[in-house]
């Protein structure tokens, strides 16, 4: 079924993640995505890990329990309208394995997918349909407004789809970054990126350097998106 488990916690570091998912469970770090959470936003205790939240099609978030959480989502994934990429004609193993990588966005995996297309006939199905959905997702994002959400939409678009030419995404995001009215935006961003940064240290005064930072972005660049992260977050 159409549907991503995605394991987020406050207390293994991004560097960690991969050991901790073997650890946990062999093969678990190949179907699930890891990330880290140095403000730990849930506030998730480090004695009760067992929190599960279910994010919909639609993008709302709701919790669900932990020991039925599959029984739970089930019928939201079953509602869901499909995958990212097709995967209609492939049949090899190694292949889906491919497609799957492709399909959670895994960094690189488009990138694979175009370099071995020619020696497989798979590969080159699975090829065409990521480049049409691909091409399909440019078409409608360069159509957007000139705003950061848009920006970070195409800059999420051409990380993915590193490996295939989508040029008329990489010149929009040329012409957002040089936009005069994203200017305080992207300021606001690069200040609450440095500070997550800091916040994932492991220098005690680093971290505190990065709840610091964000308490003076939320109180100087209040009207920006990530000035008003910085105020919803709990450093």
């Amino acid at each position: 079924m159409a549907a991503w488990l995605i394991c987020v916690l406050p207390e293994v570091k991004p560097d960690e993640l991969t050991a901790f998912a073997a650890e946990v469970s062999p093969g678990l770090d190949r179907g699930a995505l890891f990330a880290h959470d140095p403000l730990n936003s849930r506030q998730i205790s480090l004695q009760n890990i067992f929190q599960a939240v279910l994010i919909g099609a639609d993008g709302k978030q709701r919790p669900i329990g932990m020991r039925s959480a599959l029984a739970d989502a089930e019928p939201e994934m079953r509602a869901a309208k499909g995958w990212h990429y097709s995967r209609d004609g492939l049949t090899d193993p190694r292949v889906l394995d491919v497609w799957w990588q492709v399909e959670r966005g895994r960094p690189g995996a488009v990138k694979a997918v175009q370099a071995a297309a020619k020696k497989n006939p798979e590969v080159g199905t699975l090829l065409t349909a990521v480049t049409a959905a691909l091409t399909e997702r440019q078409g409608a994002l360069v159509a957007k407004p000139a705003d950061l959400a848009t920006l970070e939409d195409l800059e999420a678009l051409a990380a993915e789809a590193e490996g295939i030419e989508l040029k008329p995404a990489a010149e929009r995001i040329k012409a957002l970054i040089k936009d005069p009215a994203l200017k305080d935006e992207l300021k606001a961003r690069s200040i609450y990126r440095q500070c997550q940064t800091m916040l994932a240290a492991k220098k005690p005064k680093d971290q505190q350097a990065g709840r610091e930072g964000l308490t003076q972005l939320a109180a100087k660049m209040a009207n920006t998106v990530y000035g008003k992260r910085a105020a919803a977050a709990k450093p």
